[in-house]
Parts: structure tokens; C-alpha cells; sequence
């Protein structure tokens, strides 16, 4: 009866094997920007990779009298980070920060799975707003295969089928803002971790394996569970 149950799992298993690959991007491009405007002063500041190398990092800082405001912008292989803080003693003040990746991939004919794990924090006081957006782009020779954004923290999961040999670009944008007036502040911080693989579609041989597998482990449950009875 073991060797039943063994050799139905090696079936099923054998059938569910399929490895995905990591995708290779070239032409990589890496981009942060950072803004902040308190009263009447304001700072900016920005970077991209190439031709800098990573991580990148934008930051700025402004304060006027009561009213300060700061911001940051961070990319490093994978991770994508966005800070905004604001504070207002008297006037108001509005910070705002950028993070991006585009990459070009070429298609190979399977499916493509993307895996985003973005995570969003609010600190807020009345008269007070921070937020922030993760969007996703991904096109192919022109087409656009997915456009999406999110705005609450979660672990999304995209699957997209380019043609086999369409040059493919993914692109993520990561910002954060906040903004505070009459006595308030207000922060956010981002982060989005991204992955990219393509997944082999299974061989119809696959799918027979894998319904012979879990059709023997049914039979080999059944069993037992009537010389138990």
C-alpha cells in the first residue's frame, strides 16, 4: 500500500516539477526623485542608473521657521523605497519622492509571472494627507500587455503571455507624498520588492502524468479508508 501512495505522489510531483527561470533584463534603467516644499523654500533632487551606479539614492530637506519637510528616493537590485514627511507650525508644506525600474526582457513563448510585495505606512494627523501608489507597466512591440496601480500594501501576481521573441519592457514606479497645513504632519513610507520568472507551459504528457498521479492517490485514499471502516 505504500508503494502505491509513494508512486502516486512521484506522479503527481513529477507533473507539478516545472521550474521556473529568472528573466534576464538588459537595457536596464534605474531612476529616484525627491521634492520638498516648505513655505517658501524648496529643494529637488534627482538620479539615474546608468549613469550611476546602485543603490541610488535622491534626498532632500527644507525648513522654514515652524514648517519643515523631507523626502527620499531609493533604488536597489529588486526593492524599490519611497519616504515623504511633512510637518506645518504655521504654513504649509508638501513632500514627494519617485523610484523607478524599466527593464527590457525578450519573450521566449512561455508564460511570464511577475510577483510585487508592496508595503505602504501612514503616520497622519488631522489637516494631514500621505499616500502612496505602485504601478506596473508592462508592454510588448508597443502593445500594452498589463497597467495597473495599487495603493494598499499586499503581494500581488501578474502572469502575462508575450509572443515568443517580442522585445518586452516591464516598468515600476513607486511614489510617496504627504502634505500637512494648520498645525499637522504627516509620513509615508514605500517599499516594493518585484520579481520577475518565466514559467514553462506544461507538455500535454505533463498533464496526463499529473491527472494519473492524483487519479491513483484518490484510489489509493479510498482504499484505505474502506479497510478502515
Amino acid at each position: 500500500m505504500f508503494q502505491k501512495l509513494a508512486s502516486a505522489l512521484v506522479l503527481a510531483g513529477c507533473a507539478l516539477g516545472v521550474e521556473a527561470a529568472p528573466i534576464n533584463f538588459t537595457s536596464t534603467q534605474f531612476e529616484t526623485t525627491a521634492f520638498a516644499f516648505a513655505g517658501a523654500s524648496s529643494d529637488f533632487a534627482s538620479d539615474s542608473s546608468p549613469p550611476s551606479s546602485l543603490p541610488l539614492l535622491s534626498s532632500v530637506s527644507v525648513l522654514q521657521g515652524l514648517d519643515s519637510a523631507s523626502a527620499s528616493g531609493v533604488v536597489e537590485t529588486g526593492v524599490l523605497t519611497t519616504f515623504a514627511d511633512v510637518f506645518s507650525g504655521a504654513g504649509s508644506t508638501i513632500a514627494g519622492s519617485t523610484a523607478l525600474f524599466s527593464g527590457v526582457f525578450i519573450a521566449s513563448g512561455d508564460v511570464v509571472g511577475i510577483s510585487l510585495d508592496f508595503n505602504s505606512d501612514n503616520f497622519n494627523s488631522s489637516f494631514s494627507l500621505s499616500s502612496s501608489v505602485a504601478t506596473i507597466q508592462v508592454t510588448s512591440n508597443g502593445t500594452i500587455l498589463l497597467n495597473q496601480a495599487r495603493s494598499s500594501s499586499g503581494l500581488f501576481q501578474f502572469s502575462i503571455s508575450p509572443a515568443a521573441g517580442a522585445a518586452s519592457v516591464l516598468q515600476l514606479t513607486l511614489t510617496s507624498q504627504a502634505d500637512a497645513f494648520a498645525t499637522s504632519f504627516a509620513t509615508n513610507v514605500a517599499t516594493l520588492a518585484f520579481s520577475a520568472q518565466t514559467i514553462p507551459i506544461p507538455e500535454p504528457q505533463t498533464y496526463a502524468m499529473m491527472l494519473a498521479g492524483l487519479g491513483l492517490l484518490g484510489f489509493v485514499t479510498r482504499r484505505t479508508k474502506q479497510k478502515v471502516a
